[in-house]
């Protein structure tokens, strides 16, 4: 095969709220595949909030060659910014968005049909994603202007393997991988953390995605109760979160009452301060910090045994646990 294509590893992964499966997922990238693969822009700035939507049009671009751009958020001066890298806009704008603004950026208007579910490309060839392909992702930058940073979708696929690698024994429920975990976040996609954790790293590994994101954790556990009394039941929860979530769980952490059903907290995006990493620990399981930033990609991980355990770091590139 053409060492500049790739195919899906796995055709496991399954979408919960949509009651999705891969092949039927996979069916739908080729179907906007069909149609973004006819136009000329070749640079497609994409913003949605639904993650399900995000993923469907992000493989689509990928596998029809087109260079992406990743904004930050979908606030109508962001968009405006990032639009001068990009040809044509694919997505919709916050919902308080700004009209003069939108009206001026060039969207593609993707006429959507009314019943996602059943909109199918029938082929039964594998999807064939193109690992040159450019993504640039838009940080907040710490004077207020954003900058721009550009990954080859190889670079992505590379670090999804290798948290596999490191991560993928803790997820799941049985040590053979059989009953594979649900993967839930806190986190956007359209930051590199939440776009590997929450979106790539599941599908590419087969797992099971619960895409919307959790503002609250009373409704996680509302979410994780409705699992444990489903067909769901037996099967891990692996949460992606940032510090900010977890620091607001110090006061009145309602994880504890499905503390049992959860096989790994990720936190990134900061630092999460000792006490929160100890009483996660004592009352949940001890989160696993990543480090890095969009331009390295994850650098190294801990999981502090104690308040003055700030050594305790280990390579994502070196380890095999």
């Amino acid at each position: 095969m053409n060492n500049k294509i790739t195919t899906f590893p796995k055709d496991s992964a399954y979408f919960l709220e949509q009651n999705v499966s891969f092949a039927t997922w996979q069916q739908q990238v080729r179907f906007y595949r069909d149609i973004f693969i006819t136009r000329a822009e070749t640079t497609w700035l994409l913003f949605t909030e639904d993650s399900y939507t995000f993923s469907l049009y992000f493989f689509a671009l990928i596998a029809a060659n087109k260079r992406i751009v990743l904004p930050p958020n979908g606030q109508p001066e962001q968009l405006k910014q990032c639009m001068e890298s990009a040809d044509i806009f694919l997505g919709s704008f916050a919902d308080n968005s700004d009209k003069t603004i939108t009206k001026s950026v060039n969207r593609f208007e993707l006429v959507e049909p009314a019943d996602k579910a059943n909109v199918v490309n029938t082929s039964n060839h594998k999807l064939e994603l193109r690992l040159d392909s450019d993504i640039v992702f838009f940080t907040s930058g710490s004077s207020g202007q954003s900058k721009a940073i550009n990954k080859s979708f190889h670079q992505l696929i590379l670090e999804v393997e290798l948290l596999e690698k490191t991560f993928g024994n803790r997820l799941d429920a049985l040590s053979d991988g059989s009953l594979k975990a649900i993967v839930m976040a806190t986190v956007s996609h359209q930051h590199i953390y939440g776009l590997l954790f929450k979106l790539l790293w599941p599908i590419w590994s087969g797992r099971h995605l619960h895409l919307s994101a959790f503002s609250y954790p009373e409704h996680l556990v509302q979410q994780i109760i409705s699992y444990q009394q489903s067909e769901h039941a037996r099967r891990k929860i692996c949460l992606i979160s940032s510090p900010a979530y977890y620091h607001r769980l110090l006061s009145d952490n309602v994880l504890v009452q499905v503390k049992e059903q959860f096989s790994v907290l990720f936190s990134s995006g900061g630092p999460l301060h000792a006490e929160a990493a100890i009483e996660l620990k004592s009352s949940l399981t001890t989160p696993v910090e990543v480090f890095g930033s969009t331009e390295t990609g994850g650098i190294a991980w801990r999981q502090r045994a104690a308040i003055d355990d700030v050594y305790n770091v280990r390579m994502i590139m070196m380890s095999n646990n």
